[in-house]
This record gives C-alpha cells, sequence and structure tokens, in this order.
C-alpha cells in the first residue's frame, strides 16, 4: 500500500516540479528582458548625453596677435538657435562681460548668427629687452547659463634686438663645433658633453632659459630654449637619419 502510494504521488511530484521549473524560467526570461530593457535604455541615454552638443557656438577671425604687425581688433561671432537679441561675451578669467554679440552686427537679423568687435589691450611691455606675451579666454553665454567653448586669443611680441643677438651668439658659438674636425671624431658621448658644457656656460650668462636643457639619448641630440624659443643640436651627422 505505501508501494502504491508513493508511485500515485510521484506523478504529481514531477508535474508540479516541471510547473514550477516552467515558471522559473518564464521569470528569469522576463527579469532577463527588463534588465535588458533597462540596460539598452540607460545605454541610448548615455550616449544622446555624449553627442549632445551645446546651443552656442563661438569663433573668432583670429586667435594670435602678433604686436606692430597684426591688428588688435578681433571680430567674434556666435551662433544659436535660441531666440534673443544679443549675447553676452565673457572674460572667463574675470566673469566680466567685456561685449555684446548683436544679432544685427552681420546685417542679417534673425539667422542665429551674432557678432561684435573687441579692441585687445596689447599694451604688455613691461621689460625692453624680453618679448613678452599674454593669453585671452574669452566665452559666450546664454540667458539660460549655457556657454560656448572657449576661445583663446594670444598676443605677443616680436623678438628684441636683444634677443635676436643673443640668439646670434649662441648659433655662431655653436657652428664652430660642430664644424670642427676634432668634433667630428669625438664618440656620441663626447659630443653630448662638450654641446652640453657650452649651452651650460650660456646658461648661466642668463641667454638659455634656465633648467631648458635636456639630453635625449635616443635620439643623439640635446634640446634647450631660449626666450620660450625651442631648438635641437643633433650629435650624429645627417646622412645617419637618411640610410
Amino acid at each position: 500500500m505505501k508501494k502504491f502510494i508513493f508511485f500515485l504521488i510521484l506523478p504529481f511530484v514531477f508535474a508540479g516540479c516541471g510547473q514550477i521549473e516552467k515558471d522559473y524560467k518564464t521569470n528569469v526570461k522576463e527579469v532577463t528582458t527588463e534588465i535588458f530593457a533597462k540596460e539598452t535604455t540607460e545605454k541610448a541615454t548615455i550616449k544622446e548625453t555624449e553627442v549632445k552638443t551645446p546651443d552656442i557656438t563661438l569663433q573668432s577671425d583670429k586667435n594670435e596677435i602678433l604686436i606692430g604687425y597684426d591688428s588688435n581688433i578681433v571680430v567674434f561671432i556666435a551662433q544659436t538657435t535660441a531666440d534673443i537679441e544679443e549675447i553676452p561675451l565673457i572674460d572667463s578669467s574675470t566673469g566680466e562681460t567685456v561685449l555684446m554679440l548683436s544679432d544685427i552686427e552681420d546685417g542679417i537679423k534673425g539667422d542665429g548668427l551674432f557678432k561684435g568687435e573687441l579692441e585687445m589691450n596689447i599694451d604688455i611691455d613691461s621689460e625692453p629687452d624680453i618679448s613678452e606675451d599674454i593669453y585671452y579666454y574669452y566665452y559666450a553665454e546664454l540667458p539660460d547659463g549655457e556657454r560656448s567653448e572657449t576661445v583663446k586669443i594670444w598676443v605677443v611680441e616680436p623678438f628684441t634686438d636683444k634677443e635676436l643677438d643673443n640668439f646670434e651668439k649662441i648659433d655662431i658659438a655653436i657652428e664652430e663645433i660642430l664644424d670642427s674636425g676634432e668634433y667630428k671624431k669625438l664618440s656620441y658621448k663626447e659630443r653630448a658633453e662638450k654641446i652640453t658644457a657650452v649651452l651650460k656656460e650660456f646658461e648661466s650668462q642668463g641667454l638659455i632659459d634656465k633648467g631648458s636643457i635636456c639630453v635625449d639619448d635616443d635620439f643623439h641630440n640635446v634640446s634647450y630654449s631660449t626666450s620660450g624659443m625651442g631648438c635641437v643640436i643633433t650629435f650624429d651627422e645627417f646622412d645617419r637619419y637618411m640610410n
């Protein structure tokens, strides 16, 4: 009797297990589908955020002003789909509005282009014997606070007569060494030591920027800068790089 009951109950147990397994698979499938849908939505949202571009752009007709050669007037043009008549041009270093870009300055009202001209300060000369430079940074901003990318304007003085004389003095000294028969007989290490010693002397005299001398053993050269201008001297003959 016990054996009969066991076989009688067993099909129901198997049937119950089958239903449980079916329900489990159904639930897993639904949960997996829900998670996949959620992940897909999140990825789509992230992708949409990544490709979203600002509603305002800013450009200038020049990014560099060489004092004495270029005009110090810079034309800024902002573009937006916002329904406004003016856009402030802001100095990012101070947060102050330096110019209002107008929709009518370009002659076509309502085209989304806003234009203005800014006179840059080029009075930066504090050291007569040293060429100086300065960077200015600007952005345009909409009423809702959205900003354009920052536009950089570099204002730089030409090299002074003293700096040009220093360049020539260094060039003459280096050329004399490179052209000498003695130098051509030296090993790479000896050449590097000889050239570096001369550059160090010029550095002590203030003709080469302090801390700028750097020997590159991989490319067999030494680099340095003078008045911010980078220079490179190679220790090998140029035909080494042509083979």
